[in-house]
Order: C-alpha cells, then sequence, then structure tokens
C-alpha cells in the first residue's frame, strides 16, 4: 500500500464512520435520555458556569474532562443535538481513526484496516458514539495511548534510543504517559488501563530482561507521567469518601464473593465470556437484551484470534509478534473484567475498553490465515482470507447496522426509556406555531421531560407539565393539552377530558386537544357559589371536592404565579451530596375517625407546581378506600422536606370537612 493509498482510505474511513454517526442522529437514538439531558445541562453545565473541579459528585460521580470538552460544543453549538451528542460523534471517528494506526503499528496495514473498518459499522460503536454519554470519550485518550507506548517500544528494540537525543528518545513514552493521565479524566473505566501496560511490561521482565532493560525507562517515564496527571483526581476522590457508594452498588458480585458466594460471580464471568457468540448486555438502553456482539462468523474470528494470540504468546513458541499478541490478550482480560466484577453482566458501557481489541482480534485471525496457511495452499489463501475478511465485514455490518437503525429505535421499551413521544410532541409543536400554551403530560420522574422538551422546541412556548394518571390541568384562559403514551390518563378523569377538550390531533404517540375549563358541579365545599374557594397563603386555592366512587376528586387553583415555593435548581439524578430533590409541596388528604386518629389518606401532587401560571387550574384523583361510617375530611399542603404545613390565608394548617359519611 502506497501512501497515496493509505492516505485515501484513511479518508475514506474517516468518511463512512463519520457518516453512520451523523445519519439520522436527530432521529436515532428516538429521543434524550436522562443521562444525556444530567451530563450536558447539569454536570457540563458546571464548567460553563466556572465552576472548575477535577471530579464532579452528580450522578454518582463524574471525571471532569468529558465535561471540559462537552462545555466547548455547549458553548459553540447550544444545548441541542450538536452541543449534546457532537463530542462523542467525533469521539467516535477518532476512535475508528486511531483503531487503524493502533492496527497498523501492531501487526500492519491490513489488521489495521480491517479491524477499523468493523469497529466503525459496529452497533457496539454506534451506541455509545451517538449518544451523549462520556463512556466513549475515554477510547481514544486509550488507542492514542497505546499508539505511542509501542512506537516508544519499538524505538528501543531497535537500538535507535542511544543516538538520538534525550527528548527524542523517551518522546513517544511522554504521549503516551500524557495520553494515560488524561485518560482517566474521561471515564472509571479508564483505571483499568495502566494494568494492561504493567502487565506488558512485567512480561518483559519474566521471559524477555534483555528488552526489558531496554525499555524500563521509558515504561517508568510513560507512567510517571500518567501517575502525575492523575493524582489530583485521586485527590479529590480521597476527599469525597461518598463517591466509594456507586463501586459498591456496581460491584455485587465481588462483594457477594467477600461473604462466601462466589455463584453471582461465576455467573458474571460466564455471562460476560458469551457477549460475544450467545448473550449480551441485558438493557434496553444500549443494546437488544442479550444479543450478542457478533454473528457466528465474528464470534469464530474472534474465537480464532485470540486463540492465535495465545500460541504466539507461549514462551516455547518462536512464532513472530509475541509481545504484541501478549498485549492483545492482557488487553482483551481487562477490558472484560468489569463485566465479571460489576452489574449487569457483560455490560457494553463498562467493558468498553475492550471494543477495539474485540476487532482487532477478528483482523488478526484474517491476517494470519492468509499468512499463515500450508505452502501448498500459500497460493490461494491470500484470496480465501480476503473473501473471509469481506464475508465478515459485510454480514456483521448488515446485522448491527439493521439493528441499531432498523430494530432498536422502534422498540416500545427503547422509545419509552428514551423519551420518543415528547420528541414527537416537539416536532409536531415546532410544525404548529400556533400552540404556544400548552399542558403537557407526562410521569414528573425528575424535570427531565420537561427539559427533553425545551431542547427540541425550536421556539418558546408556556408549557405546564402533569401527570395524568391522577391530574387532568387546565391552562388559564385555554389553551392546548398534549397526552402522550404514557401515562394513560386515569379513568376517573376520562369523562372531564371529554366534558372540556376538542379533539385536534391524533397521531399515535400523542393525542393534542383544544381545552377549556370545565364547569363542575356537586362540591361539597361550603358556602354559597363563588365563596367557596380556599385559599392558601402560596397562591393555590381548593375550588372543588367531590367524591367519586373510587375515592376523592379535587379542583385546584393557581391564584398567582409564580407561587412562594423554595427556590429550584436543577440537579443530576441521583443528586450531589447535601443536594435534596424531593418534591417541595405535596397535597394531603386523610380520613379522619371519632378518636382524631388517620384511618386512610392519599398524599401526593401530580402537577409540577413551578410550571403552573395564574389563574390555572387542575383535577386531581385521590384514592381512598370505601369505608362504613362518618368520617371527617382534612385536605391541605405541607413541605415534605421541612415537614411543614402550608398555612391557609386564615391561619389554619388545614381545611377541614366534618361527619362525612360515604
Amino acid at each position: 500500500m502506497t501512501k497515496r493509498v493509505e492516505w485515501a482510505a484513511l479518508l475514506a474511513l474517516v468518511l463512512v464512520a463519520a457518516f453512520l454517526r451523523l445519519y439520522k442522529l436527530d432521529e436515532i437514538p428516538p429521543g434524550w435520555r436522562d443521562d444525556e439531558l444530567i451530563n450536558s445541562l447539569v454536570i457540563s453545565q458546571h464548567v460553563l458556569d466556572a465552576e472548575w473541579a477535577f471530579f464532579y459528585p452528580d450522578a454518582s460521580g463524574h471525571e471532569a474532562l468529558y465535561h471540559v470538552l462537552n462545555a466547548g460544543m455547549m458553548a459553540i453549538f447550544g444545548p441541542g443535538l450538536a452541543g449534546i451528542r457532537g463530542l462523542s460523534v467525533v469521539m467516535g471517528v477518532l476512535s475508528a481513526l486511531l483503531t487503524y494506526l493502533l492496527g497498523r503499528q501492531l501487526f500492519g496495514r491490513a489488521v489495521g484496516l480491517l479491524a477499523s473498518l468493523g469497529l466503525s459499522a459496529s452497533f457496539w460503536s454506534l451506541m455509545y458514539s451517538r449518544v451523549g454519554l462520556r463512556h466513549v470519550s475515554l477510547l481514544p485518550f486509550m488507542l492514542g495511548a497505546f499508539y505511542f507506548w509501542w512506537k516508544g517500544v519499538e524505538r528501543s528494540a531497535s537500538g535507535r534510543v542511544a543516538e538520538a537525543s534525550t527528548f527524542s528518545r523517551y518522546r513517544d513514552h511522554l504521549a503516551a504517559g500524557l495520553l494515560l493521565g488524561l485518560g482517566f479524566y474521561t471515564y472509571f473505566a479508564s483505571r483499568g488501563v495502566p494494568f494492561i501496560l504493567l502487565a506488558s511490561a512485567a512480561y518483559w521482565l519474566l521471559f524477555d530482561r534483555r528488552q526489558f532493560w531496554r525499555r524500563w525507562r521509558g515504561v517508568l517515564i510513560s507512567l510517571l507521567i500518567a501517575g502525575a496527571l492523575a493524582l489530583p483526581l485521586y485527590l479529590s476522590l480521597a476527599r469525597m469518601p461518598e463517591t466509594a457508594g456507586r463501586v459498591e452498588e456496581l460491584a455485587v458480585p465481588l462483594l457477594e464473593a467477600g461473604r462466601g458466594n462466589f455463584k453471582v460471580l461465576l455467573t458474571h464471568i460466564s455471562t460476560t465470556l458469551s457477549m460475544f457468540h450467545a448473550d449480551g448486555d441485558g438493557e434496553w438502553l444500549y443494546n437488544i437484551p442479550h444479543r450478542p456482539v457478533f454473528n457466528l462468523l465474528g464470534a469464530f474470528l474472534l474465537l480464532t484470534g485470540t486463540l492465535i494470540s495465545f500460541y504466539r504468546a507461549l514462551p516455547f513458541t518462536r512464532a513472530g509478534r509475541k509481545e504484541e499478541s501478549v498485549f492483545l490478550l492482557l488487553w482483551l482480560a481487562a477490558g472484560l473484567a468489569p463485566g465479571f466484577l460489576s452489574v449487569p453482566p457483560a455490560s457494553l458501557g463498562h467493558t468498553i475498553i475492550a471494543q477495539p481489541v474485540a476487532y482487532l482480534l477478528p483482523a488478526v485471525a484474517l491476517v494470519g490465515l492468509g499468512e499463515g496457511a500450508p505452502r501448498r495452499w500459500r497460493r490461494w489463501a491470500p484470496w480465501a482470507a480476503g473473501a473471509l475478511a469481506i464475508l465478515f465485514l459485510a454480514s456483521n455490518a448488515a446485522r448491527d447496522l439493521d439493528d441499531y437503525f432498523s430494530v432498536w429505535p422502534e422498540r416500545g421499551m427503547v422509545r419509552f426509556l428514551y423519551r420518543a413521544d415528547i420528541q414527537d410532541a416537539a416536532d409536531y409543536l415546532n410544525d404548529h406555531g400556533e400552540l404556544d400554551e400548552l399542558a403537557m403530560g407526562s410521569s414528573l420522574a425528575g424535570p427531565w421531560d420537561r427539559q427533553a422538551l425545551l431542547v427540541d422546541l425550536d421556539r418558546p412556548v408556556v408549557d405546564r407539565w402533569f401527570d395524568p394518571s391522577r391530574a387532568l390541568l387546565f391552562p388559564a384562559d385555554g389553551g392546548n393539552l398534549v397526552l402522550t403514551t404514557f401515562p394513560q390518563l386515569a379513568d376517573e378523569l376520562l369523562s372531564f377530558l371529554e366534558m372540556a377538550t376538542e379533539p385536534v390531533a391524533d397521531l399515535g404517540s400523542l393525542r393534542v386537544f383544544s381545552v377549556q375549563r370545565p364547569n363542575l358541579t356537586g362540591s361539597i365545599l361550603p358556602g354559597e357559589p363563588g365563596e367557596n374557594e380556599v385559599s392558601f397563603a402560596n397562591g393555590l386555592a381548593l375550588t372543588h371536592v367531590e367524591f367519586l366512587p373510587a375515592g376523592l376528586l379535587l379542583e385546584w387553583q393557581a391564584e398567582s404565579a409564580p407561587l412562594a415555593l423554595p427556590p429550584w435548581t436543577l440537579a443530576s439524578n441521583p443528586p450531589p451530596p447535601g443536594v435534596d430533590t424531593r418534591p417541595r409541596l405535596l397535597v394531603f388528604v386523610h380520613l379522619i375517625d371519632s378518636t382524631g386518629s388517620i384511618v386512610a389518606g392519599d398524599d401526593g401532587l401530580w402537577v409540577d407546581p413551578y410550571t403552573l401560571q395564574a389563574g390555572d387550574a387542575w383535577l386531581q384523583f385521590h384514592r381512598l378506600p370505601d369505608l362504613d361510617g362518618a368520617y371527617d375530611l382534612e385536605i391541605g399542603l405541607y413541605d415534605p422536606v421541612m415537614d411543614e404545613r402550608v398555612l391557609l390565608v386564615n391561619g389554619r394548617d388545614r381545611f377541614l370537612l366534618r361527619s362525612l359519611g360515604r
């Protein structure tokens, strides 16, 4: 391969890798995952707000470098598709390019090209190259460190070190140490990368001491630089003992083994070892559950490459590329170890450092089959290996691309986890600029549905949020109600939806209604019409109380906005230490017997009070048992964090209705 051909091949590789990572990026994944929004809108925002740290305790702990780079993307492109997912696209393309360079350095151009092409079109790489998560940012630093490490090793083995200046002698090891140290600040799996290099050096010490003594200075320089760069991170972690909680949460197999139960560990080892041919990551978020990485041909070539590398690595064989083969085996073992030791087994995220070597080993097998054929077959062996290589690349690419772009994003659980309905709502609203007063149905599991909508909207809207499984919200002066497939509207509220709305659109994944506040009758609030509101000091008023067969219907109204509520800030899930993200306002409904004891109750607030506008009203349904006899009914508001009730304007801490029979 001439230089010109190699450059053309590299350009084609980069273009293919970039195309596959940009194609339909606004549609696949089919929406926004919590973790993506948390990474960019909370943790990377710390960097934009000049809140500098080596390690951020948000979301169980994040190293800083990914967020520094991602903050740059956010500053350039804003919190949208390019700002949130663009960095992963760049890192994915770099990973494919560096896989070629490292493969060429270790085994030649053919191995590098086959491995990088396989990686470019793989489901595994696409999954992490097209979401705004930090996992993929580890790979370019690791691959770059390995590339320069082996350049330095080759320089030492050639005997050219003694002839060069001090800087020239060790410049490759300096670069390797720099990239290795920076890699610690990307993703926690990076902590296993130095062990690959240490184990390689240990192999030289045991089986090739002459080369070890030639190379030990370069090895030491790389590790010292990496250690010096990593030191601030580890000092930061030492001051945050709570960050160990995430490790303990994941390291279930190790914890169980420490208690004498090795069954969990053995199961994880078995599942992870089968992730390439029979089983796989069981999470819908990042895989079609239990889908293996390769088809049978790919798995066969991976096994063959592993066996070839193992044979070459044996001390008594005279096979070439012995050190490189040892390196691949150590890399594979270190990459799979997190899958053995953490939950879930065979996690594509936890084992991400094994991703490039999983494609280098089949490439080693293909080239090895071509080069190592018996003499009588040697004329045809390269052609046969080339045909097998094309079949390997084509069959796995066809399988992976179809699964990633067609099968995975259409699965119901994937659409649910990535909030596809919210993205559909944003697309509809972008196409209908006249809809600007909105009541959005949502599970209200954190603020992320709302953030997902705001990221995708190309214009500002006035949005209120409620949980249809218990509530139905009506904008103050009329507006539009948007209901997605989850959660479904409570049966008890269906009649009120029909009473107060006119259908506007039904797209399957969402329904849009024009809505007006209904006129309710049958309230058991005392007083004459217009004088029966029960006003609270925070700006809310209880305007209707009605028993339904399965419970109690309440109507509330925001008399003013914003409500008198504690300040709210966007925080990660899990939140950093000291940050409480529990709701700050709930409704309590209690049935009280003649002794003053609570016999039944149902607490909850199924609207987001921070999004309410003055004049907004909503119905919410409380489930109560059907009890015989007469009971007092008390209704009120409270702050569950401070355990304090919100007072009515008359100074009382509850609204009480006496001796109600059902």
